[in-house]
């Protein structure tokens, strides 16, 4: 399921430079489209963990990856910006749904293998996002078209779908009584903490998911298909470093790896964005992505470790402020676009970064004080 909610994504963010192009879209009103994914994806991640609280992870995932999958159709058959918003908001809305019910779903894995695989699970969904983008990237070559695209990637997960959620692990619900009494109140300050700084590195990865096509084709000027597989190298290069997340906390420590990964991000956008040239700019996107494969895998499992409330709750709180900052890195890049250029813009990613090796220092430093 890792696998291929990572394909859907990644095919959206490979045909992003592609539907700019074909619906003739500015920067501008590329950023309303964006928007409305984060918008979709807001509203039915807190909703999707009240329902987390009163049935188990399994049931969520087995109604939302389907109609996740589904709306890739959608969008392959959008010809105006007012039905790209539309199936962009529903396209958020089951992709948020999904997270949270797949990300909450690894603590019932571990507790059977008695291990932890963080490394493993996030490192599948940058291979899903790996293949669709090699793929996207090679059919474009081949002049294919995004319904074409789109609707075989849409097909292809439905089949994969059906193969995965019969063998889902069917985890002990807890009663939800106890919750009822407490009503809302805010996050245990470490939780929140690691949030904020996995909300920095979602958006580095959101942002150049969405942008990175974007920026090659328009600023690098190199073909469609170069521009995808410019993304499938920054896939490449996150997958690969997710799988390795584990054995780096064990040799190092949760600190040292956090900090680090936020100096590549700094480093490689700041060298895509200071060099737009081809070479340049995909080793700055490579060193990027190496840079963010390991936020997720470390904070999630520190999360799960250290949890005082439920797992299943403290993963979809999680996941909702960090995947608020994946969504809304796009939208904060487009709008910045029409100011400073896409070039200029990018340097957010900079300060992001940055921002990860010196809030990883502080919190941990406190947390262990």
């Amino acid at each position: 399921m890792f696998l291929a909610d990572g394909a859907g994504f990644g095919v959206w963010a490979a045909h992003v430079a592609v539907f700019k192009h074909d619906l003739a879209l500015s920067d501008g009103r590329l950023t309303f489209v964006l928007l409305a994914v984060i918008v979709g994806a807001i509203v039915m991640m807190p909703l999707a963990g009240r329902v987390l609280t009163r049935t188990s992870s399994r049931a969520v995932i087995r109604v939302s990856a389907p109609c996740y999958f589904l709306t890739l159709l959608l969008l392959a058959q959008t010809r105006s910006l007012t039905q790209l918003m539309v199936a962009a908001a529903l396209f958020g809305a089951a992709k948020g749904a999904t997270d949270v019910a797949i990300n909450a779903h690894v603590f019932a894995v571990e507790a059977v293998y008695q291990k932890p695989m963080q490394g493993l699970f996030q490192g599948a969904w940058s291979t899903g996002g790996l293949i669709a983008a090699v793929a996207s990237a090679q059919m474009l070559h081949w002049g294919g078209t995004r319904c074409i695209d789109l609707s075989a990637t849409a097909c292809l997960l439905l089949v994969a779908a059906v193969l995965a959620l019969p063998a889902l692990i069917a985890e002990r619900v807890q009663k939800p009584a106890s919750r009822a009494k407490r009503g809302f109140r805010l996050p245990e300050p470490f939780l929140l903490q690691l949030a904020l700084i996995t909300a920095c590195g979602m958006l580095c990865e959101g942002s150049i998911a969405d942008w990175a096509s974007v920026y090659l084709h328009a600023r690098v000027h190199v073909s469609l298909a170069q521009a995808a597989g410019g993304y499938a190298a920054f896939c490449i290069s996150m997958a690969s470093m997710r799988y390795a997340s584990d054995w780096l906390v064990r040799a190092l420590s949760p600190r040292q790896v956090l900090q680090g990964g936020g100096l590549l991000i700094a480093v490689g956008i700041g060298c895509a964005t200071a060099f737009p040239y081809w070479v340049p700019a995909l080793i700055g996107f490579m060193l990027a992505g190496m840079g963010i494969a390991v936020l997720v895998p470390v904070t999630f499992g520190l999360v799960g470790r250290n949890a005082k409330e439920n797992a299943g709750q403290a993963i979809s709180t999680m996941s909702t402020i960090s995947w608020g900052g994946f969504l809304s890195g796009p939208p904060l890049i487009g709008s910045l676009t029409v100011l400073v250029g896409l070039r200029g813009a990018l340097l957010v990613v900079v300060v992001a970064g940055l921002t990860i090796a010196g809030g990883a220092s502080y919190v941990l430093r406190a947390s262990r004080a």
